[in-house]
């Protein structure tokens, strides 16, 4: 496994739950009222559609929530936070 290369957690257009690994991440949550958790390492989190609550967890994250009411959480370490649209 390459440790510089992003683990791909993709959600459904439901309601998920998704959280991240050890390393890095790319969590994107498509279509739900989705909860996304980073974990460690630095994350790339998108919300996609609907009212999303992102958690960027331990590491330097970056959440983008998309469309809808979303809530973003840095949580540990030097983040970058956008709401999107």
């Amino acid at each position: 496994m390459n440790r510089n290369l992003p683990t791909i957690i993709n959600g459904t257009t439901e309601d998920d739950i998704l959280e991240g690994t050890l390393g890095i991440d790319k969590i994107v949550g498509f279509g739900g009222n989705d909860q996304l958790r980073g974990y460690k390492g630095h994350d790339f989190l998108f919300g996609g559609a609907g009212n999303d609550i992102l958690h960027g967890g331990l590491g330097d994250d970056f959440l983008l929530g998309e469309t809808g009411n979303d809530r973003l959480f840095g949580d540990d370490g030097s983040d970058n936070l956008d709401g999107g649209a």
